[in-house]
């Protein structure tokens, strides 16, 4: 399947059918972002999130070939919302 077709259903947002694990899940958490959407919205460059992945460091992510790599747009922002810190000393995580 051709990358420009994975992102063309994403941004169709097709709901997920009943049954599915999260029958609360909105079309929106589906979304596929790609690295250059994702670098848009977050301000890293595309080539941190290249590196992350190598590293496992990054938000996880899809490989749909080599050259069609996308994000799911919830599970980036769990992954921003593991990184957030109250001070200096917060080392995240539970408390």
């Amino acid at each position: 399947m051709a990358c420009s077709r994975i992102q063309r259903i994403s941004e169709e947002r097709v709901r997920p059918q009943r049954g599915a694990d999260d029958p609360d899940e909105s079309s929106d958490d589906l979304r596929l972002l790609s690295e250059k959407d994702l670098a848009r919205l977050t301000g890293f460059s595309v080539r941190s999130y290249q590196k992350w992945r190598v590293q496992g460091s990054g938000p996880p992510y899809l490989r749909f070939s080599s050259r069609c790599v996308r994000y799911r747009q919830r599970e980036v922002q769990l992954w921003l919302n593991e990184k957030l810190r109250r001070s200096t000393s917060d080392p995240g995580g539970e408390s």
